[in-house]
């Protein structure tokens, strides 16, 4: 896998005894070459969340309480899930995301949460925590992209930012 910007020129030959790889994990996330599929990454997060939830099984054997499992999922689950999901988190619902609400509704149905919980809810919180971070901090590294502010009132739009222009000919 080749990273490049906004370079257009070509790539140099590849060498016989250097192998190049189809993904990249950065800080735990795995990136694919195409920048939709995000099966690598989830693969091996199920993997990983599978083999937790057997320590969680192990720990309801000894009589821990809902709360206490509640709490050793969110510790070693939830955690590893949220974590990049704002990169992942665009993948399609009905090949990547869906099975991860099979495992979170497992979870519930074993009792290993005290609630039921969504990918598309946890993926909507994410992301409004992040619009807060970036609009509300002056000083944030991503202010300086945001659209300038709408001078008039005129309906509630759920932001408070001028939208660009569009010519549609």
């Amino acid at each position: 896998m080749v990273i490049r910007g906004k370079i257009t020129r070509p790539l140099p030959a590849p060498l016989p005894m250097i192998v190049r790889k189809s993904w990249l994990k950065i800080l735990g996330v795995t990136f694919q070459e195409n920048p939709s599929m995000w099966d690598m990454h989830l693969d091996e997060f199920i993997s990983k969340a599978c083999s937790r939830m057997y320590i969680i099984r192990i720990c309801k054997y000894y009589g821990f309480s809902r709360k206490e499992l509640d709490l050793l999922f969110h510790s070693l689950i939830l955690s590893i899930l949220v974590f990049g999901i704002e990169v992942w988190g665009c993948a399609s619902y009905s090949k990547y995301l869906s099975q991860l609400d099979k495992l979170l509704k497992r979870a519930y149905k074993y009792g290993y949460l005290m609630y039921q919980v969504s990918i598309v809810d946890i993926l909507n919180n994410k992301d409004r925590d992040l619009r807060e971070k970036i609009t509300t901090d002056p000083n944030h590294a991503l202010q300086v992209l945001l659209p300038p502010s709408r001078q008039l009132e005129l309906r509630n739009r759920g932001h408070e930012y001028e939208l660009p222009r569009v010519q549609t000919e």
